[in-house]
């Protein structure tokens, strides 16, 4: 079952495609607004993961932090690429 893992892939699907394709029926003020509160849940979750990983790191085992890390890192790139475009998407909208 653990070998099963190993069949990387990566495929993500966003929702919020459909919202910019039909961005023309929504409000823009709306738009900014919402994009706001979600950079600002973002921003709020890698400082979660950033504490989550200082406080868990110092309790596990020498021979099983590379691991931890490769793990912490992992959800750090992927929280981290997710505020830099919802950044990106805010300053465009707003230009």
């Amino acid at each position: 079952m653990l070998e099963e893992t190993l069949s990387f892939s990566y495929r993500p699907t966003f929702s919020s495609d459909a919202t910019f394709f039909f961005a023309d029926a929504l409000d823009p003020a709306d738009l900014i607004k919402h994009l706001q509160i979600y950079a600002d849940t973002l921003k709020k979750s890698l400082e979660q993961i950033k504490r989550h990983e200082a406080e868990t790191m110092t309790y596990i085992p020498e021979e099983s932090k590379l691991m931890a890390s490769i793990i912490f890192n992992h959800h750090l790139d992927h929280f981290h690429s997710e505020y830099t475009w919802t950044m990106d998407t805010l300053h465009t909208l707003q230009a």
